[in-house]
């Protein structure tokens, strides 16, 4: 489901891994949908590819407007990207 929402044109880096995140995050496509451009919005405002710390963070801001905690169990080795005072 998340590569299918990336597409083909999306420009990303090689550091996706669309196994983690379909195992750890449990979202409607819609959901997915919504990181997805989010991230999208985050690489363009640097103006580089699209990388996993984009859709990290992408997903902590879903999960905040979903009401859902950013629980380390989910997050994993990636919980230090949402866990500050930022987000």
């Amino acid at each position: 489901m998340w590569d299918r929402q990336c597409g083909e044109r999306l420009p990303l880096e090689s550091d996706i891994d669309f196994a983690f995140l379909a195992k750890n995050f449990r979202l409607s496509g819609g959901n997915i949908r919504n990181i997805v451009l989010t991230a999208a919005y985050l690489a363009a405002d640097a103006d580089r590819s699209v990388n996993m710390e984009d859709l990290v963070k992408a997903t902590a801001g879903e999960y905040r407007k979903l009401g859902r905690l950013c629980l380390d169990s989910e997050f994993g080795a990636y919980h230090h990207l949402v866990a500050g005072p930022s987000w």
